[in-house]
């Protein structure tokens, strides 16, 4: 995403979760979509897969009793493996409770058992870089810089898969996942390469009308996660032209595609064959998914950012993942120039999704504000040491933080006695 960013590369192709944080924090948008239909007439695209969740078919677990269990997931941020299944988890069925707002990692280290979510350690999911290892324990590459990365042999759809297969069928392995978060169709791929389906089953997030949780793996289309759109082609906001690359995405489908002039040649949406030599692991969805039939180019206007091409049911899936118990929290200040920092800090947050959203109240002087706190019109006010004995005595207040001038990465510096009070 960054070197695209920077222009030392033109495009890029994610799933519909990561294209989200490409787009917010890389302003990426798409000009393209995989599609999963030989067709780009309108009524015969197919623009959608659904998420799925595979477990062992002798397996009794259920969404409502995931605690402490291993899980293989295609990885954090992707829209199958991370922005589907755990925002259903958190938000609908309400079965990951919420402990620290603005990381999902953190609530899933306390609520899962150690597992394979490659990335989980990426800077993306690990702003404060206080994210421990328990979502990476599982993963392949140990002692390996690929570890744990979008290179670990158990990252991506197959790789998930690959770990729940591996450690099911090692009889010696303590490791036992319960299940693999991956897109629906991966495991006909996987099938092909030996993977034994008669052994799995999906795990629904309602009950089947037969009172099960579990289907059979033909059923991907109604236990499913969520709908996801597909994959994007992605180039940065400030591209000029996107028509010369929208032609050149159409003429390399027309030459090289399913149906192309000089598919004997190269095939565009086939990965076999790209592995080291003498490896088992046959490769999959190199540069585009196998799935893949076609490339669709939207009219530019449908694709000027990705939240005007992504629907509004997947728009939501991605704020169900920003879950926080406290929703609002209010900031008192106590003069313009304050109040004025505070808006803009708002915004901020605002712009990153960070919860909960903070709101600005200007009082006319720092009792006052101590007696909004205590009313329960505010939440928060920044003290000098000589206030603290008031606000604790007077109004009932208790100290939380306090500035300091500590730098994290030499613990140089001093504290203040400026106290944030609550």
């Amino acid at each position: 995403m960054r070197t695209v960013q920077s222009r030392q590369a033109d495009l890029i192709n994610l799933d519909a979760g990561l294209a989200h944080y490409a787009s917010t924090l890389y302003s990426l948008r798409p000009i393209a979509v995989e599609n999963y239909a030989a067709s780009n007439a309108a009524g015969a695209r197919d623009l959608f897969y659904f998420a799925n969740v595979i477990v062992p078919a002798t397996s009794t677990v259920d969404p409502t009793n995931l605690r402490g269990k291993e899980i293989c997931s295609a990885g954090a941020g992707t829209a199958e493996g991370w922005v589907a299944p755990f925002g259903t988890l958190i938000a609908d069925l309400k079965t990951i409770p919420v402990t620290q707002c603005n990381s999902v990692v953190q609530n899933l280290i306390r609520y899962l058992g150690d597992s394979c979510i490659p990335n989980a350690l990426n800077e993306l999911f690990n702003p404060f870089g206080d994210n421990t290892q328990e979502l990476c324990r599982i993963c392949y590459n140990q002692g390996w810089p690929t570890w744990c990365t979008s290179r670990d042999r158990f990252a991506r759809n197959q790789g998930a898969l690959r770990c729940l297969r591996e450690y099911t069928e090692n009889i010696e392995s303590t490791v036992k996942p319960v299940a693999a978060f991956v897109r629906a169709k991966e495991i006909d791929l996987a099938a092909a390469d030996g993977f034994p389906t008669a052994n799995y089953k999906l795990l629904c997030p309602t009950k089947q009308p037969n009172g099960q949780w579990t289907a059979d793996l033909n059923a991907s289309s109604t236990c499913h996660w969520g709908q996801i759109p597909s994959r994007m082609i992605m180039t940065p906001l400030t591209q000029p032209n996107v028509t010369l690359f929208t032609t050149f995405l159409t003429t390399m489908v027309n030459y090289f595609g399913p149906a192309g002039t000089h598919s004997a040649i190269f095939s565009l949406f086939q990965s076999t064959g790209y592995g080291e030599t003498g490896s088992s692991v046959q490769t999959h969805n190199l540069m585009f998914s196998d799935l893949t039939r076609n490339i669709y180019v939207p009219p530019d206007e449908e694709t000027a950012t990705y939240y005007r091409w992504t629907n509004a049911t997947f728009l939501e899936a991605l704020k169900k993942l920003d879950q926080c118990p406290l929703p609002t929290m209010g900031w008192c200040v106590i003069d313009e120039f304050e109040m004025d920092k505070c808006q803009r800090m708002s915004s901020a947050f605002g712009a990153r999704s960070i919860k909960p959203d903070l709101t600005c109240i200007q009082a006319d002087s720092v009792l006052d504000c101590m007696r909004l706190i205590q009313d329960g019109y505010a939440d928060m006010v920044t003290l000098e040491a000589g206030d603290l004995y008031a606000a604790g005595k007077y109004f009932g207040l208790v100290p939380i933080v306090a500035d300091s001038t500590v730098h994290l990465n030499t613990g140089w510096g001093k504290t203040e006695k400026r106290e944030r009070i609550t």
